[in-house]
């Protein structure tokens, strides 16, 4: 079952500061294939698991949330998935433009 976050629920699972996991630097390694099928249909979106990157992950200093961001083919816009480095929390849709103003 996926759980999407609402912009509050999000907040909560930063914990400042985050950082980019480096190239040397592991990930959690917890699958999220199924979990990104999962979005996909009830998002309804017309995408391919071959059309996503994950061109980041971002991890607190205290290793305690993950932040894995999947690219698609809309500019500025990812899904991201929020772990607990155990499990999968949940994901949420991350705007920049809406967010940033970028």
């Amino acid at each position: 079952m996926i759980n999407k976050l609402s912009d509050t629920e999000f907040q909560k699972y930063f914990a400042s500061p985050m950082r980019l996991i480096g190239e040397d630097e592991k990930c959690s390694g917890i699958s999220i294939r199924a979990y990104v099928l999962e979005i996909l249909k009830a998002e309804q979106l017309e995408i391919t698991l071959d059309e996503i990157e994950i061109p980041y992950i971002y991890v607190n200093d205290h290793d305690q949330f993950e932040h894995i961001l999947l690219s698609y083919n809309i500019k500025d816009t990812y899904i991201v998935i929020v772990t607990n480095t155990k499990e999968i929390i949940g994901y949420h849709h991350l705007k920049l433009k809406d967010k940033y103003g970028l």
